[in-house]
């Protein structure tokens, strides 16, 4: 493998860690809107498999987001991936149009995806509870979701910087969810 081949391919890896962030915690989020309210007998029927959804959602969303800023060296991360571009095109970093208070910003709210992550979902902290340990990281939705904006947008700035083109982000299709409570409503048992 080349060195070029590398680089691209860590761009690949950490847009669609971002990807995933983003459609896993749209898909969490879709659990909670008023719109869906009519199909409650549903989510009761099937609470076992929406729970184990929403939690899925959540997990992935939340280790999705982790990865991006881990800073271990034999992992995908924005270090990492800015180290390899660089060393694969000497002078790119300098000509890359980051932010330096929005990296920052990111970086702060993903100390509290850190807490999440090492404390519920990847380990569980046994002096705290699940709880305890949410409100230890003090995260709003409203965070996770700017975290997920400010990472888009820089894997925006270096992909256009690296190859001239900017991502696709994925469209929430949260029809897809509607459209599986419409089915399991109209097959309720008696």
């Amino acid at each position: 493998m080349t060195d070029q081949r590398a680089g691209s391919d860590l761009l690949l890896e950490f847009r669609e860690a971002v990807a995933d962030a983003f459609l896993n915690f749209e898909l969490w989020l879709a659990f909670e809107d008023p719109d869906l309210e009519k199909f409650r007998p549903a989510f009761r029927r099937y609470s076992g498999y929406f729970a184990v959804a929403r939690h899925a959602h959540l997990f992935t969303a939340v280790v999705s987001l982790y990865r991006l800023f881990e800073t271990r060296p034999d992992t995908v991360n924005l270090d990492r991936l800015l180290e390899s571009l660089e060393q694969e095109r000497p002078g790119f970093r300098a000509g890359l149009p980051l932010d330096s208070t929005k990296v920052s910003r990111a970086r702060a709210i993903w100390r509290k995806i850190c807490v999440l992550r090492n404390e519920v979902f990847a380990h569980r902290n046994r002096e705290l509870s699940v709880a305890d340990s949410f409100g230890k990281a003090s995260l709003s939705k409203a965070e996770v979701l700017e975290l997920i904006d400010l990472c888009k947008r820089m894997v925006e700035s270096i992909q256009r910087i690296w190859d001239g083109t900017a991502p696709a982000w994925p469209l929430v299709h949260t029809q897809d969810l509607e459209e599986l409570l419409n089915m399991l409503m109209k097959h309720e048992p008696p």
